[in-house]
């Protein structure tokens, strides 16, 4: 039987300022694009829509959220869930300043009775954290074509 929820928060830190990681985060398409061919978009703004969409699926619509809190540049939070149905994950992105930049943790909680694991949610969400901090570290340019890795 699998727990009724699952939970589990990422840690990661990078030389960037806080601000430019918020940017890298409310940018439309740059995070989880690079990771899973998807693009996110929103305007960031509390209650306001998050779509994510497949690119290679003609841009098929492939989750919906809301935005629940956006305290720029510290803290942003949002759900995502099937387009039809209720949420089924909470996402949070904290940010701390640091003496040499921004100390970042990501938590996520899924309440979902069918609630992955959380070592699932580590492997699903752990690679967009850590293209985040190349990015932002400069590994991987932060503009970017939808071509592009």
């Amino acid at each position: 039987m699998r727990p009724a929820l699952a939970s589990v928060s990422l840690h990661a830190a990078t030389h960037a300022a806080p601000e430019q990681v918020w940017n890298g985060l409310t940018s439309n398409g740059t995070v989880i694009h690079h990771v899973y061919r998807m693009n996110v978009e929103s305007n960031w703004e509390v209650g306001t829509t998050v779509t994510v969409r497949h690119l290679e699926l003609d841009n098929r619509l492939a989750l919906t959220g809301e935005v629940l809190r956006a305290d720029r540049p510290r803290r942003l939070s949002h759900t995502l869930g099937a387009p039809s149905g209720q949420p089924s994950l909470y996402v949070t992105w904290d940010l701390r300043r640091g003496r040499d930049g921004t100390f970042i943790r990501l938590s996520l909680d899924e309440p979902d009775p069918d609630a992955r694991t959380t070592e699932e949610l580590e492997v699903a969400w752990f690679p967009i954290l850590s293209r985040l901090v190349e990015r932002l570290n400069g590994s991987v340019p932060l503009s970017t074509t939808p071509e592009d890795g």
